[in-house]
């Protein structure tokens, strides 16, 4: 369930919670956030057990604002007041949270407090196990704020003090400030300006995040027996090349640890140390760690400890170790030298050394890695490599991942998004070489890796004629990816020897295309039996080339930037998606078409020029279910073809006008039609056949400028099209919307004036009302009119008003009560009139609603029918709720005789005076307490004027 439809009714949602509605859920979800709202809605269910209140602005969790909902288990109430510099403009805002607020909901297990500016933990239930108090301002934590939460599994308290979240000092924890969190399992500390590592963590922490603090040292984490993983990184910030403000150490020194530190952390399997300044580290502080599989050292400055440090001989069960950017500044190697206590690592399988700037991989340098049995990954990118002798890497007998490209993220992002490797083609053993400087393959750089069945040279500089012996020490290669490079494709042999290949990309190597005058062939396609993918994108292929591809495997093609000749893909049997898009094909002939293989499933003609196609020819392609011809300049659909097999025809971004039922006739499997952005007008039961829609499931005609009939199209729903008559529609549609939204409204606001003028105009048509046969007879001295249903207005009345007018004073009055001094058996209007006429007051009291009540309209009624007959004025007004609204007569009766409208005080030292005014109005005539600013006149005929002086 969602608290609101969408971001733009924000205002109304508001408005029904001003009023009181409450929100009766039935769903064990209830999603608000990103709802705008102020106020928290008030939900009334036992089933809801998740709610979302993130990203609003409230400013109140109020002691019973979550009483409708007992069950609740999940609740998040987070960034409703974002810390300072977090918000926009910096705007002002609190949220405050009283202390009965949360420590109700006796089943919450899971709250997010974060992003709300907090200064302290709130009061929270105990049956808490998720704790999020992140991006808060809460700058020091003792016992007392942490002593219920002894269920307490996983506790965030990052970012309460950082950069963007700036505070004068650090935040500090005390000693006992978890000692009653006995089963807290994780706990993160991270971005919060801490200088020392916190003591008496629980004994029952696995996981431990104090990265991006101001830590100069590590101490004996004695307590921590348990503790699988921890996070020290950006302490000792490195600063030359960090992304963002950065914090280094006094004197730029490392972050220190005791010999020590880490001596009880047996059953750490991951530690990162990433960019501490740490130029070198001691064997001792991993002497213990015999379980650690993970260790991050990357962004130090372990330059020459890479080449010569000792301490690798204790990482004996590391599997991963990253360290990368270890570079020395303006230093850059020959060749790249690990020291040889690597060869103790027995366990390792993954290998990072990113940004450590090398020119060569020699031998020498790398030995140490020949006898790690289980080395699987390694990891040499942005290291600017010249040269590299890639059969050493052989003799890691395990390694099926060697990457020695320079940014893998470039690599994503320079291939082309329409490409796609067919499924099934799965890379045991990958070799990658892309974005570097290579210039020239030669088969002796692949010598010994035969098993490699995957390889990237994409984004080199190798301007080279294929002649089918640069890949003969690998036979295997089931793809290979050559694009961005400059290779001369003339060689009939080319590739013969990877007769393996399944995928092939040559896209973007145009070079020699493009030079005028040389000749260029695609025979060597014969020789590639296995190939199912080919990817010549991009590479301007002229006329200068052989006349047809040849491949009785291939299966799919992405031919754009492509020549002219009209049987280019007459022999290619087995090809089923065929893309020519970008060709800027201005038309395409007929027998273009009849030499398209028969077994094509998908043809992409997109954007070309196209103001014509031969659609009679289209029937040829009996096996085509997508067609694509979208981003073209087609005009008119006249003509079309007998399909079965059809079911999808992309038809937008055209120049269409006219929809004809015959171009449709004979669709009959089509699923999908796009007619989008095109220039339709006029869309009526003479454009599709109704044989279209026994199979169309999605038509999309969006975006054109439409002006549809109002006969019925078989499906389709006209309310989407602009009807004939739109203006007068909308003209009709926009006042009655109006009418139904007004009417509610001024009934609302202003429904007892309209009510009390309409009163006041039938006795003028009538001239004043007939007299009542009962003579007025004071017996009491004030009739009390009151809500009796309204029980707080009943205890009022019987508790205070009884008590004082009745019973206490040196006067007593004689009150007239509905349920007290009517008679039994009377109906209940004749019991009204005689309260009214027999009594020489009539107290109205009114709260917020005024005279919503049936029975105090009546009374109203009443009274103004005796001032019009006896001309005697008996209303006194009592107002309980200071927060109601004021009515024309209010404001009027106000006005002119302002004493009659008394305001229960909120102060209890003011009540004594209140009854002191009401016993003044009961003791004298109304008259007398009229406005001194206006005077009153009688007439011969008796009928009383105002005027004012």
């Amino acid at each position: 369930a969602s608290c609101c439809s969408g971001r733009g009714l924000p205002s109304l949602w508001e408005g029904l919670l001003s009023q009181g509605h409450f929100l009766h859920c039935w769903a064990p979800r209830v999603d608000c956030s990103l709802c705008n709202l102020s106020l928290l809605p008030n939900i009334h269910s036992f089933n809801v057990s998740f709610l979302n209140l993130g990203d609003n602005f409230l400013s109140l969790l109020a002691n019973d604002s979550f009483s409708g909902i007992p069950n609740l288990r999940n609740l998040s109430v987070s960034w409703n007041c974002k810390p300072k510099q977090l918000r926009k403009m910096h705007k002002d805002c609190q949220l405050l949270i009283q202390p009965g607020a949360l420590v109700t909901l006796n089943f919450l297990a899971n709250l997010s407090l974060a992003g709300n500016s907090l200064t302290r933990v709130p009061p929270l239930p105990s049956s808490l196990c998720f704790l999020d108090l992140s991006y808060n301002n809460i700058l020091s934590l003792g016992f007392q704020d942490l002593a219920e939460l002894s269920n307490m599994r996983e506790l965030h308290l990052g970012y309460n003090c950082y950069y963007q979240n700036p505070c004068s000092s650090n935040v500090t924890l005390a000693g006992d400030a978890f000692k009653a969190m006995t089963s807290l399992t994780q706990l993160s500390l991270k971005f919060n300006n801490m200088s020392v590592v916190p003591q008496g963590l629980p004994q029952t922490l696995l996981q431990l995040d104090l990265s991006e603090n101001k830590i100069p040292h590590v101490n004996n984490l004695e307590n921590l027996t348990k503790l699988e993983v921890l996070n020290l990184e950006w302490n000792c910030q490195r600063c030359d090349h960090a992304a963002q403000p950065c914090f280094p150490c006094p004197n730029n020194d490392s972050l220190a640890f005791d010999t020590d530190a880490f001596q009880n952390l047996r059953k750490l399997r991951s530690l990162n140390l990433r960019g501490n300044s740490l130029k070198d580290l001691n064997t001792s502080i991993f002497s213990s760690l015999g379980c650690l599989e993970t260790l991050d050292l990357s962004d130090n400055f372990l330059t020459w400890a890479i080449r010569n440090g000792t301490f690798f001989s204790a990482l004996k069960s590391v599997q991963t170790l990253n360290l990368g950017y270890n570079y020395h500044f303006l230093v850059t190697f020959e060749n790249l030298t690990l020291s040889a206590s690597f060869s103790h690592m027995k366990a390792l399988k993954t290998l990072i050394i990113n940004g450590y700037f090398f020119r060569n991989v020699a031998e020498d340098g790398i030995k140490a890695l020949f006898n790690l049995s289980n080395l699987e990954v390694l990891i040499f990118k942005t290291n600017f490599i010249r040269d590299v002798n890639l059969s050493l890497f052989s003799r890691c007998r395990r390694l099926n991942f060697l990457s020695l490209n320079i940014a893998e993220e470039m690599v994503r992002n320079i291939r082309n998004s329409h490409l796609s490797f067919p499924a099934g083609i799965y890379c045991n053993k990958i070799l990658d070489l892309s974005f570097n400087s290579i210039q020239s393959i030669n088969p002796a750089q692949f010598k010994e890796l035969d098993s490699i069945d995957c390889l990237n040279l994409s984004a080199n500089y190798i301007s080279q004629a294929l002649n089918g012996s640069q890949f003969l020490t690998l036979p295997f290669l089931r793809l290979l990816d050559l694009s961005h490079n400059r290779f001369d494709l003339y060689y009939s042999s080319a590739l013969q020897e990877v007769r393996h290949l399944v995928v092939l990309d040559l896209s973007n190597n145009q070079f020699h295309f493009t030079i005028k005058g040389l000749g260029h062939k695609f025979e060597f396609l014969t020789n590639l039996t296995s190939l199912a993918f080919l990817n010549l994108d991009n590479n301007q292929i002229g006329i200068r080339i052989s006349k047809h591809l040849e491949s009785s495997s291939l299966k799919t093609l992405i031919f754009i930037g492509g020549n002219r000749y009209l049987e280019f893909f007459a022999k290619l049997p087995s090809l089923m998606h065929l893309d020519i898009s970008f060709n800027n094909l201005d038309t395409i002939p007929g027998k273009v078409i009849d030499t398209l293989p028969k077994s094509l499933i998908n043809l992409s003609i997109a954007s070309n020029n196209l103001f014509d196609f031969p659609w009679n020819r289209m029937g040829n392609l009996s096996s085509l279910e997508i067609l694509d011809l979208s981003n073209n300049a087609l005009e008119t659909l006249i003509t079309g073809f007998h399909s079965k097999n059809l079911m999808t025809l992309n038809l937008s971004y055209n120049k269409i006008k006219v929809l004809h039922e015959k171009f449709f006739s004979n669709f009959s499997s089509l699923h999908f039609l796009s007619l989008d952005h095109n220039m339709i007008k006029l869309i009526d039961d003479t454009s599709f056949p109704h044989t279209l829609f026994k199979s169309l499931q999605n038509l999309d005609v969006s975006n054109n400028p439409l002006k549809c009939t109002c006969e019925p199209l078989l499906s389709m729903d006209l309310r989407s099209c602009q009807d004939i008559y739109g203006h007068q529609s909308f003209l009709c549609t926009s006042l009655i919307v109006t009418f139904v939204t007004v009417l509610p409204v001024l009934y609302k606001l202003y429904g007892w004036d309209f009510w009390y003028l309409s009163h006041i105009f039938q006795a003028a048509v009538r001239r004043g009302y007939a007299q009542r046969s009962t003579p007025s007879c004071d017996e009491y001295d004030a009739f009390i009119a009151f809500d009796s249903q309204h029980s707080a207005v009943a205890d009022w009345v019987y508790n205070e008003m009884v008590t004082q007018l009745e019973e206490n004073g040196r006067r007593r009055y004689k009150l007239c009560l509905e349920e007290r001094d009517w008679t039994a058996g009377r109906s209940r209007i004749e019991n009204l009139c005689d309260s009214i006429y027999k009594s020489r007051k009539t107290i109205f009291i009114l709260t917020r609603d005024g005279f919503g009540s049936g029975f105090l309209r009546h009374t109203f009624f009443i009274t103004q029918q005796r001032l019009l007959n006896e001309k005697v004025d008996v209303i006194i007004l009592v107002l309980l709720d200071t927060n109601m609204k004021m009515s024309k007569f209010l404001l009027t009766r106000k006005r002119l005789c302002g004493r009659t409208v008394l305001d229960w005080p909120c102060n209890p030292f003011a009540q004594s005076y209140f009854w002191h005014c009401m016993r003044a109005l009961l003791a004298h005539d109304i008259s007398h307490f009229y406005d001194s600013h206006l005077w009153r006149s009688i007439d011969s005929s008796g009928t009383r004027e105002f005027a004012t002086s």
